[in-house]
């Protein structure tokens, strides 16, 4: 009589077992990834978390740190200049997403806005200094993606 092997009913791994380095189940930190793209998606969340890194700003001093900045971006080739009206959506979005703080100081008439970082947003920054690491000793190929990306999007227009 044949003997049949026993098979195990759960499916394979699509993917090998996660490095040592990753914490958590290999599901878990593509999750835990796809989490922090989407707090950081959006192109002033990166100079709020800088321009408030060294302490609280009222929103004029805030504008003012991010539109003082000489950094062009290097995908788009321009240079950045945030809108009062953006820079407003975005602090609105961080303090919703637990980044900022934002206190409101009224005096008589006068009416004082100041932004802050959370705790959070303090610890996120410390952590993206790896990357920013990364970034530094791969320059060849972050120049290299950029200019894939602007060949691309001229390939598009």
């Amino acid at each position: 009589m044949p003997t049949m092997e026993h098979q195990d009913s759960t499916p394979p791994a699509m993917f090998p077992a996660p490095p040592s380095w990753v914490p958590v189940s290999r599901d878990v930190f593509l999750e835990r990834m796809l989490s922090a793209n989407h707090l950081l998606n959006g192109d002033w969340i990166p100079d709020v978390l800088l321009a408030l890194s060294s302490g609280p700003l009222r929103y004029t001093e805030l504008l003012d740190a991010i539109r003082s900045s000489p950094v062009v971006d290097a995908r788009t080739q321009r240079g950045r200049h945030v809108q009062p009206r953006i820079l407003l959506n975005t602090l609105r979005r961080m303090e919703d997403d637990g980044l900022v703080l934002r206190h409101e100081k009224s005096i008589g008439l006068d009416r004082s806005v100041q932004y802050e970082l959370t705790p959070a947003a303090h610890e996120l920054l410390s952590a993206l200094t790896s990357t920013v690491t990364w970034c530094e000793r791969h320059q060849t190929l972050i120049a290299r993606a950029d200019q894939q990306a602007v060949r691309r999007h001229r390939g598009r227009a």
